[in-house]
């Protein structure tokens, strides 16, 4: 093998190093990303559930209102107004 053919081996070699080297650390950043999409996900699925209790405890809040001004409502009709 002549001294030159081993020189390109050599920076074959080193090219390979870096290019896996970059390869590495392309991963990380892409473990990162995909960890804060998992939590953000998390979150927004958090956020969603909450919403829903929302909704469902203010309906049941106004709908107990109008419950309650019905039955107020004709109390007061037959109490009052038809004795």
């Amino acid at each position: 093998m002549s001294n030159q053919t081993a020189e390109i081996a050599i920076d074959i070699l080193q090219n390979m190093r870096k290019a896996n080297d970059s390869l590495r650390q392309a991963s990380v950043k892409i473990q990162s990303m995909e960890d804060k999409l998992d939590i953000s996900d998390a979150s927004l699925q958090r956020a969603m559930c909450r919403k829903k209790v929302n909704i469902i405890f203010y309906t049941v809040l106004i709908v107990g209102f109008l419950v309650l001004g019905v039955y107020a409502t004709c109390k007061f009709y037959f109490k009052v107004v038809q004795p």
